[in-house]
């Protein structure tokens, strides 16, 4: 799914997954910027499912998550 097809309840659902996942840290809350940019930033295993499922299925957001976990809030720490 390319960027512009995802609706504004899509970019709220990623937006909400970033506050959760962020929540210890201090709530990260994303821009619209940078929503798009994270989104480049996804895997193409995580994108198909946006694809197929929506932002707003529960196992999308699960994945984006632990993504996010893995690969943003572990390398801030080790900065």
């Amino acid at each position: 799914m390319n960027k512009e097809a995802i609706s504004k309840g899509g970019w709220d659902h990623l937006h909400d997954v970033i506050l959760d996942v962020t929540y210890n840290e201090g709530k990260l809350s994303l821009n619209q910027k940078e929503l798009e940019e994270l989104y480049d930033e996804l895997p193409s295993h995580i994108k198909e499912d946006i694809t197929h499922w929506g932002l707003n299925d529960t196992c999308v957001r699960d994945n984006i998550w632990e993504w996010y976990d893995l690969n943003k809030l572990n390398q801030n720490k080790d900065e």
